[in-house]
């Protein structure tokens, strides 16, 4: 079973409804809304059906977790941590 296949029965559709590319623009939005700092790299994960984006990745601090529903787009979680 592909990659594809696998979220296709997951999620019973073929088609991913917020894509990774959406997923990091709303998690960037949701950090400025915040007045938290947006530093790359990123890292992007796709867990069962949410989004889970992490700013400064690898890095000590000014990091960012946004996790994203990826059905509605809607931000379920945010933490920042700055040190």
């Amino acid at each position: 079973m592909n990659f594809q296949h696998f979220i296709e029965w997951l999620f019973g559709s073929k088609d991913l409804i917020i894509s990774r590319e959406e997923a990091i623009s709303i998690a960037r939005n949701e950090c400025k809304k915040r007045n938290w700092a947006w530093q790359l790299p990123v890292k992007v994960q796709l867990r069962f059906g949410v989004w889970v984006i992490q700013s400064n990745w690898g890095r000590r601090g000014m990091n960012a977790r946004i996790v994203i529903d990826q059905k509605t787009g809607e931000v379920i979680k945010a933490i920042y941590l700055p040190r």
